[in-house]
């Protein structure tokens, strides 16, 4: 977290569609878009500071607020491989205290998701159901700060 007490953001990318169902690949190539994309908001930050047009005024943007890590080491031909890289990402963000925001590839990295926050939490555990829609992760676990009173991992789903 940072000084004024907001979360801080590692964004990785996972760009691996080897396990894709239906025979629709190309998931792979997200991470790259998704990167483009912020490169737009990322330029517009000034002094710290973010103007959103939806809300008419501007937020802070600290330098440390949102962390590009890159891609995890994907191993095109082996998914145990990959998702023990996925895994090793997200744990490092964890340990580091900052969440970790994976865009993939496809659903089978939701698994090496799951295993990086149970790896940097021992004695924890988290359980998830899988759909095919875009799964936006809001509230991960209590050093987040705002976890349900299980303390579980609670998620917000919307269509792609």
């Amino acid at each position: 977290m940072t000084a004024a007490g907001t979360r801080t953001f590692d964004l990785w990318g996972v760009p691996y569609d080897g396990a894709a169902t239906l025979g629709w690949p190309g998931s792979r190539y997200a991470p790259e878009r998704v990167r483009q994309a912020l490169g737009w908001m990322a330029m517009r930050v000034q002094e710290g500071r973010i103007y959103s047009s939806d809300t008419r005024s501007l937020h802070a943007f600290d330098e440390g607020l949102l962390r590009d890590r890159g891609d995890a080491e994907v191993v095109a031909h082996d998914l145990m491989a990959t998702l023990d890289a996925c895994a090793a990402a997200v744990a490092d963000s964890v340990h580091q205290g900052r969440l970790p925001l994976v865009i993939g590839g496809d659903d089978s990295l939701l698994y090496g998701c799951l295993r990086g926050f149970h790896n940097a939490y021992e004695g924890r555990s988290a359980s998830c159901t899988s759909m095919p829609i875009l799964t936006c992760w809001t509230r991960a676990a209590p050093w987040v700060g705002t976890a349900s009173p299980a303390g579980c991992v609670e998620r917000w789903s919307c269509r792609a």
